[in-house]
């Protein structure tokens, strides 16, 4: 019969389970909000508000696309700021708020769809989104910021 010292045991678990953290790249363990698809980054169903500190770092130029759900109710501020490789995010028509400068420098959107719910759009919420060419709001009252 085989017998594994326990410290070596766990040293060699404790290895594992970096290398399948760095793999796989989810967040914080079972506390996960996204999973990575290639270049897409997809919040998962049931999460309610999405900030910058719950992404990865790598998010600012590698992600081309933000699959958001439809659980979603705010985007903080500043959360894909800086992503400079964004080209498209849906925005799910029970999000209610837009954070300031959510969107700040993500130079190659080129269109937003505004969902109806959303009553509160940030300062400079897409400033510097030079690529943005088209912008639809669905709403029927007033925004505030």
């Amino acid at each position: 019969m085989k017998h594994t010292h326990p410290k070596k045991a766990t040293i060699i678990a404790g290895l594992l389970s970096l290398c399948l953290s760095l793999l796989c790249p989810m967040a914080k363990g079972d506390n996960a909000i996204y999973t990575l698809h290639g270049r897409t980054l997809i919040i998962n169903e049931g999460v309610k508000e999405v900030n910058r500190k719950d992404l990865p770092l790598q998010i600012d130029r590698e992600i081309t696309k933000v699959e958001l759900p439809t659980s979603l109710q705010k985007i903080g501020n500043s959360t894909f700021a800086f992503c400079t490789s964004l080209k498209s995010i849906n925005l799910p028509p029970s999000l209610t708020e837009i954070g300031d400068s959510a969107f700040y420098y993500c130079r190659n959107l080129k269109k937003i769809e505004i969902p109806n719910a959303v009553s509160r759009i940030g300062t400079h919420a897409f400033a510097c989104c030079e690529g943005i060419n088209q912008v639809i709001y669905y709403g029927h009252g007033r925004l505030s910021n």
